[in-house]
This record gives structure tokens, sequence and C-alpha cells, in this order.
């Protein structure tokens, strides 16, 4: 009798577990298509399916079963995936019921509740934490205590081997279990080394399984290792944080244990706090519209906390409902988040998706090929790759699939990873050797300044990774330019003859620096310290950004974000190159200038050490880039003005000139608060040539301004088939008395942009008047795509 209705609880438990399950279920969208995460998710699924060898090689933050996260519609990946989305998720939707009838066979509708509302915040990552966190949890105090544990530490580790935010969470919830069992009086010596062998056993059997030897499973830790400390700085974003809210989000976690007295309640929370704590520096650190969506793991958080209590009072209800108010408010000030969406019912999610997958599978496949049709190359290119091997720097790897390209991965699979020199290094053995790709397809990123040379977050390219821009200068020379991207082909003979560090010196933030003259490649070693303030930032919170100005010789200010870990490879400086595939001059950079986003984290004093390269038979610098000086651009439109006019004879265009303060002559126009400047208009038909498709138009100009306001260079088109208005925001973050530059441009199609009336103006929205000056407007046809340089 005791047996049969054992069996009926559980089944039942099952069956209500199914229920929630369907009703859960979330919608999916297996696609991939061109840019940096749309990529690298079909390389990850590309790879499992037909170069495993190659996917066990790689350090980066998503393991070997990372496709099983982030599965596209290619091959069987999609099903499989499916399916282990469906066997963790209703494991741990079962396993949470349960916890909720602990000690008893009666499930509390309090439960099912609980249960049914984290069930629309778990995918594989939570629902793998939860997995180990309860497994852990029934390990404390049931009679299975070792089948859980082995149950907590297979989670854990499926978890490392998908991605590194589910399984360092995951493990240091283990490691956490095994400190309050040897804390636990009287110590049990037997079940402490019987629990810490069966968790070195699973990472022996499984590394070993997975990674087919012992070393390459080393090599992967190692690599999570770089990874995770070079994170914090490299990736972090800075929005604008309410700490009102975020201080009441702190308070409301830490004080839960003393409001709540239930002993297991509280062991469930300090075996969640560690998960806790590392979302939380997941989500502070790169504080955009994706990561701050882990408020998804501070519901799994307190759900699984709540279904421990015994039983669930209402005060117990209050501390978790507050802290996910007070996050969720402050993941207001995030740029473009507008709110977490929950599809009550999911039923259809799960028929459209498993029940017809057939046709779910070929809808994705079509959308996927023809997103990534934008990235196939020309006939030339094509011909002379032929099938040889090649690897895409920096990171759109969508190149591979829409050319049928036979590729060669790196390291670090794309320039994300990257974050910390001992990766860098790795990355560039690749592009060194008789194992390294024939072709290296660098493809172009347009940067805030007009250029091509743009990396993530503001950054330039070029100082990403500078051991490997030198070995692939070094080994490399490019065969084909284009507006796209530049094909570099592996040489036999070395393109730079010499490297020679010419002078060290000690400086200080925030001050020129004068560039010594050389002809060649100059670079320079930039190395800083945090002090323990720093420190503790960074380990708690994130680090700091870090910023260097160009100023070029015409005064311009040029302003990038750059990976202070990775500088002391070298950052870029001459030639300066904004446009590899613009063949017009490129600027030259005068003086430099490193910035941090808050100096008082860092130790006052820098170190630089400046590098000259040589290039092989005494070529231009510039070739390792550019191959000629030919325009590829016809300009059709040119205007410019400096505003030196007198006043009584001003045009329509200089009705406000200011001899107050300017950037170059005497003049600028003064753009008072809560005004427009004067406005350049065109008629678009009255310029358009003959034959072109679509045309560039470009705005520059310098301002200068005290204070951030709501201020930003507009360049909009009305009277046309498909309007648009473009703005872009005049900052001072650095609250720099100096004169910024600014840069907006916009296509037009012929189709439905060939008519229409083009304007360009400075919109000052702001409490401060701002002023302008050089204010430059440049219109030209798009260049075609291939152009042959070898």
């Amino acid at each position: 009798m005791k047996n049969r209705t054992k069996i009926l609880h559980e089944s039942y438990l099952l069956f209500i577990s199914f229920i929630i399950y369907l009703f859960t279920f979330p919608e999916f969208k297996p696609v991939y298509g061109v840019g940096l995460d749309q990529s690298y998710v079909w390389a990850l699924n590309y790879l499992v399916a037909h170069d495993y060898q190659a996917l066990i090689h790689l350090n980066y933050p998503v393991g070997p079963l990372g496709f099983l996260k982030y599965s596209v519609a290619l091959g069987d990946n999609l099903l499989i995936s499916l399916l282990f989305f469906s066997i963790v998720k209703l494991i741990f939707i079962y396993l949470l019921l349960k916890l909720n009838c602990r000690n008893t066979n009666k499930i509390r509708v309090t439960g099912i509740l609980i249960t049914w509302i984290v069930g629309y915040f778990t995918g594989i990552a939570y629902s793998l934490i939860g997995i180990t966190v309860i497994s852990l949890i029934f390990a404390n105090d049931k009679k299975e205590k070792i089948s859980f544990f082995i149950l907590a530490n297979v989670a854990a580790f499926a978890g490392l081997l998908i991605k590194t935010t589910i399984g360092i969470p995951a493990y240091s919830a283990v490691v956490v279990f095994i400190v309050l069992r040897f804390l636990s009086k009287p110590v049990r010596w037997n079940e402490i080394l019987s629990y810490a062998g069966i968790s070195l056993a699973v990472i022996f059997i499984g590394g070993l399984v997975a990674f087919r030897g012992i070393l390459l499973f080393i090599n992967y830790i190692a690599g999570l290792f770089h990874l995770a400390s070079g994170y914090s700085s490299a990736m972090a974003l800075f929005p604008a944080n309410n700490w009102w809210l975020l201080s009441g989000f702190i308070i409301t976690v830490a004080v839960f244990p003393l409001w709540v007295k239930d002993k297991k309640v509280r062991t469930a929370f300090v075996l969640l706090l560690f998960p806790l704590f590392a979302h939380w520096k997941l989500a502070m650190g790169r504080e955009d519209v994706y990561h701050v969506m882990v408020i998804g793991f501070l519901v799994v958080f307190w759900g699984i906390i709540l279904s421990g209590a015994r039983p669930i009072k209402v005060r117990y209800l209050l501390l978790p409902a507050l802290s996910v108010m007070l996050f969720y408010a402050n993941m207001m000030n995030v740029p473009l988040f507008s709110g977490y969406k929950i599809e009550v019912v999911g039923i259809n999610n799960f028929t459209q998706t498993l029940v017809n997958y057939q046709s779910f599978n070929k809808k994705y496949e079509l959308i996927s090929e023809s997103n990534i049709k934008a990235n196939v190359v020309d006939q030339k290119t094509a011909t002379l790759i032929d099938g040889k091997t090649i690897d895409i720097y920096p990171w759109d790897l969508s190149y591979v699939p829409a050319n049928n390209f036979n590729w060669k991965p790196r390291t670090t699979l794309e320039i994300g990873a990257a974050t910390s020199p001992w990766l860098s290094h790795k990355n560039a053995i690749c592009y060194s050797g008789k194992n390294a790709p024939d072709f290296v397809l660098f493809h172009l990123s347009d940067d805030q300044w007009g250029g091509k040379f743009g990396s993530i977050d503001g950054r330039y390219i070029l100082n990403d990774e500078p051991e490997v821009i030198f070995t692939l200068l070094n080994h490399y020379e490019p065969v084909i330019k284009n507006n796209k991207f530049l094909l570099f082909e592996k040489k036999s003979v070395s393109g730079i003859i010499a490297e020679t560090n010419v002078l060290h010196q000690e400086s200080e933030w925030n001050k020129w620096i004068s560039i010594p003259a050389y002809q060649g490649i100059t670079r320079v070693k930039f190395y800083y310290k945090k002090n323990l303030l720093g420190r503790i930032k960074s380990l708690l919170y994130k680090g700091e950004a870090y910023y260097i100005d160009y100023r070029m010789t015409d005064g311009k200010i040029l302003t990038y974000r750059f990976l202070a870990d990775n500088a002391s490879g070298g950052l870029w400086i001459n030639p300066f190159i904004l446009n590899p595939s613009d063949g017009s001059n490129q600027p030259v950079v005068n003086e430099i200038r490193f910035r941090c986003s808050n100096y008082s984290m860092v130790k006052d004093r820098i170190e630089l050490a400046w590098q000259h390269l040589s290039p092989a038979n005494n070529k231009p610098a510039k070739s390792l880039f550019i191959h000629n000086d030919a325009a590829n651009r016809k300009i059709i439109y040119q205007y410019f003005n400096d505003f030196e006019h007198r006043p009584g004879t001003l045009p329509s265009l200089n009705k406000k000139l200011d001899s107050s303060v300017s950037f170059s002559g005497n003049y600028s126009e003064k753009v008072l608060s809560n005004n427009f400047s004067t406005a350049l208009k065109i008629k678009i038909d009255t310029i358009w040539p003959a034959g072109a498709e679509k045309i560039m138009v470009e705005a520059k100009l310098m301002y200068w301004m005290e204070n951030n306001g709501k201020t930003g260079l507009v360049i909009s088109l009305s009277q046309s088939d498909k309007n648009f208005w473009s703005f872009l925001p005049l900052k001072n973050r650095d609250k720099q008395k100096e004169w910024k530059y600014s840069f907006l441009k916009k296509t037009l199609e012929k189709n439905n942009q060939r008519n229409g009336l083009l304007k360009i103006y400075i919109w000052n929205k702001g409490k401060s008047n701002v002023f302008i000056d050089d204010f430059g407007v440049n219109i030209y046809t798009l260049p075609g795509q291939d152009t042959m340089v070898k």
C-alpha cells in the first residue's frame, strides 16, 4: 500500500511537471546570420557536426556542447537540442515540485504556483543550475545522498561543457556544499572524501570523453580562467545605474537569511549565493539589453529558496518580490531595454517546434540561408581562394557558410573572446607556421568617425590584438581589397624585417604625449596598474573603461576605447588608417592621450614603450593595408563651412557667428540652448547621378560644449517614399574643455529615396549653448565591391 501511494504520488508529480513544461514552453528561433552573435552560433553548430577536433581545441566561453543552448537549423543539431532542453527542464520542474513537498506527500498549491512562475524563466542554463542546487539540497537531508550528489555533479559538468556562465555558477554550489559538510559537526571525513572523489571522477571521466584526452580539457579550463579574468574590464558597459534601487536590491537579498529562521531555507540560500553573485557580475559587467535579462535567474533563485520553506509565510514573499522589482526598475536604465515579455500559454510553441518539427526546421534553415547571402563574395575572390583554407577576422564567420569556404578556425573563434594576452597569443600562433590558413578574410566594420576599422564597443581593430596584427602583417599580404573586406594571403617571405623598442617613458593619465617621428609603423606598449580599491571594485562589480585619444595634425581628436590588458602588446599609432579600402589620404597622429573612466581606481603613473616596425623591401608602411592611391568612390556633392565670414556680409548659413571660441580661424556658429543650427538643405533629385543605385551622405563637424546635454547632429529626409530622421548625440563625457569631432553617415537607395528634401543640422535640446565649426558634407556613390590589388 505504501509503495502504491508513493507511485501515485510520483506519477502525479510527473503529470504536473509535464503540464507546467507545456504551458511554459518558450518560442525558439534557431536562426543564424551575419554579424557577431548570429555567426558564432552557426560556427558552434558546424564544428560539432563537421570538425569536432577543431572544436575541442578552442578557448571560448561556449564549450563543445554549446550547440545544445545555441542550436540552429543545421543537420540534426536542432532536434538534439530540443530534446535535451525538454529533458533538463522536465527534470528541473520535477525536482522543484519535489522540493515543495519535501517530508510530506502533499503538493501545495503555492508550490505548484511558484514552480509554474519559475518555469517561464528556465531554459537550459537555469535548469542545469537549478538541478545542481536542488540535488545538493536533497543530498544534504535525504537518504539517497550519493545519488543526488552524482546528479548535481553531472548537471554542473554538462553546464561547464555548454557555457562558462552555466558551469562556474553550478560548480560554485558544489564547492559550497562540500565546505558546508566540512563545517558541520561532527566532521564526517569519509563522507567529505567521497563527495570530493565523486566530483573529481565526474570531471576526469567527463573531460576525457568530451575532449578525447585530459590535456585538451586542462587547456579548456585554463582558457576559462583567462576569459573570466579579462571579461570584467574588456566587455564592460557603463549605462547610468540608479544606485538607490541597486542598493535596495542588495540589502533585500542580504537581510533575507536574517528575516527567515528556517535552517533549510538558509542552507538553500547559501548554496545559491555564489551562483547569484556570478549572475550579478555577468549582468552588471556587460550591462546591455541581453545580459541584464539574468533577472530570470533571480526568479529561479527565489523560487528554489521559497520552495524549501516550511510553511511559506506571507512575510517570506515580501523581500523576494521587492528585490525583483528593484532590480527590474534599474534595468529600465539600460539602452534598448523594453521590458521582459512572457508568453503565458506556450502550448502553441510546443506544437510548432516539436510536433511540426520538420516544417519548423526547414523554415529556419531557409531563413538562415537567406540571411547570409549578403556576405557572398565576388567571383574573383572566390576563384582566388578556390578551396584553400581560410579564417575570418575579426568576427563575422557567416562568410564561411555563405561561400562554402574551407574554414580553419583560430583558437578563440572570434575577437570577442580574446580578452587577455594569453588568449591573443594563442590566436597569433594560429597565423604563423605551416598549419596557418592559406587566407585570412579581414572584414571591415564602421566606426564612429566614418572609418572602416571599427571594433566592438567603439574600439579600434588594430589595437584589440596587437600580437595577432603583427603576426598577420608579418606572414600575410593583402591581395584583394574592397569596401567590405581585405583578403590576406599567406606568403613565404616576412613582411616586417625589424621590430625595435626605441623609447621607454613614464607619463600620467589625461596628458597629451608627443609621437616620436618615424616613417614606418609606430606602436606604443601601454602598462598600468589598478590600486587596491580598483581591484576590489573589479572583483565585486566590474573594471573600468580605458580610452586612447588620437590628436591629428589637423586638430581633430578621435577617441577609441581599448583593452588595457592587451595593450602591453602595442597600440597602433601611425600610419593611422581609417579606411583601408579608400586610397585617399589618411590622417596623421600628432599626439595621444590615455584616459580612464575612474581615475580613483588606478595608480597615477602609466608606462609607455615606443615600438617601431619596418616593412620589408622599404615599402611604405600603409602598403601593408593599402596597395594603391586610386580613389574608389565618386564624389557628387561637397560642402564645407568654416564660418569665416565678416558680420554684415554673411550668407544665409552664417547668421549666428561668434568670435568667442573657434576651432579654426576666428569664428564658429553658436547654437543656442533649445534651438537649431542653420540647416543645409539639398533636393536629392537635383544631385542623384544616372545609374547610381545607392549614395552615401556623410556629415562631419567640430563642436564645443562644456556640459552634456540632449544635443545631436541630425540627418533627415522628407518628402520621399521612405523618410528617415537620424540623430547622433554630441557628448562631452570626459568633461574636457576642448573641441570634439562628430561624424554621421546615412545610405540612400534609389528605389524609394531618389526624391526628397535632405536636411543636415544641429539640434541643441540642452540648457547650454553649443558651438560648431568646420561643418562639412560629402555625398558620393558607393564603390563597386571588388578591387584586385595583387
